[in-house]
């Protein structure tokens, strides 16, 4: 099985997801001590980035283009390669200045 097959990429895109909602909700339902406002400040804005990084993986261009190559593998693969004789390769003549 290849990676591309995988449901991991939106399993992973989904867990994030509900974590964030959770952090989100917790945060206006409870008080956040001051003293711990940059650090819980910090905790979400990395959870933000990790599922923006997931969600654009999962519905951006690096899943599309991971089925891209994988098509592209394959038919490189089903064509065989043309190979040139060497006597239908023409002999351009030499550019002339003037």
């Amino acid at each position: 099985m290849k990676y591309t097959d995988t449901t991991t990429p939106k399993v992973l895109a989904y867990v994030l997801l509900a974590i964030i909602a959770c952090t989100e909700v917790g945060l206006f339902v409870s008080t956040m001590p001051v003293e711990n406002k940059d650090a819980i400040n910090n905790i979400l804005q990395t959870l933000l980035t990790l599922t923006v990084a997931a969600v654009s993986y999962h519905v951006g261009s690096s899943s599309s283009s991971a089925t891209k190559t994988s098509l592209a593998a394959k038919e490189e693969a089903a064509t065989p390669p043309i190979i040139p004789s060497p006597s239908s390769s023409p002999n351009p003549e030499p550019a002339r200045i003037l």
